[in-house]
C-alpha cells in the first residue's frame, strides 16, 4: 500500500447509481470515462485469463481495447471484446493503479 500510495493518485469516485447495469457494455460504456483501466473476465471462456485495457471504441455489442499485456507494456493493436462471452468486470482497485503506474501513459493503439 505505500508503494501505491506514494506513486500513484487515488482512483476517483464512482457513484454507483450512474452505472447502468442493463447489459456488460452499459456497465462498459458508463464506467470506462470514470476508470483509466478496467479488468474484463471471460470466466467460462477462458477461467484463467484476464484482459486489462482502455476503451478505444465503444460499439453495441463489443468494444475495442487498448490492452497492457503480462509484462505491463501496452500492446501496439487495439482487440475488440464482446459483450456476450465478458463474466465479470473489475475497476478502481489498487492494482489497476499500479499497473497503470508500471505500464506507464497509455501511447497511441494502432
Amino acid at each position: 500500500m505505500p508503494f501505491i500510495e506514494s506513486r500513484t493518485p487515488a482512483a476517483p469516485q464512482l457513484n454507483l447509481d450512474d452505472i447502468d447495469l442493463g447489459s456488460a457494455g452499459s456497465i462498459y460504456g458508463t464506467t470506462s470515462a470514470t476508470a483509466p483501466l478496467i479488468l474484463l473476465y471471460e470466466e467460462e471462456r477462458a477461467p484463467d485469463k484476464l484482459w486489462i485495457g482502455t476503451v478505444v471504441e465503444l460499439r453495441r455489442k463489443s468494444a475495442w481495447i487498448h490492452m497492457i499485456n503480462p509484462n505491463t507494456r501496452w500492446y501496439e493493436k487495439v482487440v475488440n471484446v464482446r459483450f456476450k462471452n465478458l463474466t465479470r468486470i473489475d475497476l478502481l482497485s489498487d492494482y489497476d493503479r499500479a499497473l497503470l503506474y508500471m505500464a506507464g501513459p497509455e501511447p497511441k493503439a494502432g
